[in-house]
């Protein structure tokens, strides 16, 4: 079942982006039939996939054509439900070709991050020959991507992953948490900020690191709590438990009733400067014209 949700959702991902790109002109045209072309050209790297929707269902791909020019929200429904039948339709090679090129497009993304964090100069130079010779620069990067895959650990992973994965939402939890647990460090920082503010990132980076430490420990604190009540049963480790969940709960009920908050102010000054617009919309149309009218070097 896992297996073929993960089928699924690849399938979806990249019908879906070669549904996107049907209205384009490229090298990979429906007339060229040519896949290996079609792998390589940036426009259509789902060549393979596109050319098995344009030959097995080549009615309803000229039929979603015809109502992306009208209704493109209909559109990229009907595509959906195409992606959908075309999934339960496949034959089991084509599901196989599948999984294999997206095991490799998987490794070759590593491999271009790898490239990225332990070869910075050469990526730097790939930059440059990129605005020269795009062809060249294309042919490098291949190279350097092999060269990664060699070289690269079995177990690597990107610095940067955590981040990403953490998100904007992510990144502001962790300040959050910094600041209910550290609230004065963290004021201190802030004010140093307006002063020296290489300072304030080291301190603020020294704080991070202190905090990760603490949470962690805190975290093997609790562990060993709840190991503990399992063996013995204990009620009094089972209030323990209790307290610190509800503590953790209120933490996270604390910094969503503050985003709410911040998201009402900022809708509510969003809000009047909309009706400031709406009751000064002709005063804004005059002075706009009259700036368009009078000044030559004006930009729209």
């Amino acid at each position: 079942m896992r297996t073929r949700t993960v089928m699924m959702l690849m399938a979806v991902g990249i019908f879906g982006a070669a549904f996107s790109s049907m209205a384009e002109d490229s090298k990979c045209n429906d007339a060229g039939k040519d896949v290996k072309k079609c792998k390589a050209d940036k426009k259509c790297g789902r060549g393979m996939l596109r050319k098995y929707i344009n030959e097995k269902y080549p009615e309803e791909v000229k039929a979603i054509k015809e109502l992306r020019k009208t209704d493109p929200k209909a559109a990229k429904e009907k595509s959906k439900e195409l992606i959908k039948k075309a999934f339960r339709e496949m034959s089991p090679e084509m599901k196989e070709k599948m999984r294999k090129r997206g095991k490799e497009m998987h490794k070759n993304v590593k491999a271009f991050m790898y490239a990225r964090e332990k070869y910075p100069e050469d990526m730097k130079a790939l930059k440059e020959l990129r605005k020269k010779d795009s062809k060249a620069a294309k042919a490098k990067l291949d190279e350097l991507i092999e060269k990664a895959k060699k070289e690269m650990p079995e177990d690597w992973k990107s610095k940067r992953s955590k981040h990403h994965k953490m998100g904007r939402h992510g990144k502001m939890m962790g300040m959050h948490a910094l600041q209910t647990k550290y609230g004065k460090e963290m004021n201190e920082i802030r004010e140093l900020r307006k002063t020296d503010p290489k300072a304030a990132k080291e301190k603020f980076e020294a704080l991070r690191k202190q905090a990760k430490s603490d949470f962690k420990a805190e975290r093997e604190k609790f562990i060993a709590l709840v190991k503990k009540y399992r063996e013995t049963k204990d009620p009094k480790l089972l209030e323990e438990i209790k307290a610190d969940v509800a503590q953790s709960t209120e933490r996270r009920i604390e910094f969503r009733r503050k985003m709410v908050q911040k998201m009402q102010e900022r809708l509510n000054s969003e809000s009047k400067k909309l009706k400031d617009a709406e009751a000064k919309k002709d005063e804004i149309v005059k002075k706009r014209v009259q700036e368009i009218v009078q000044d030559p070097n004006l930009n729209w």
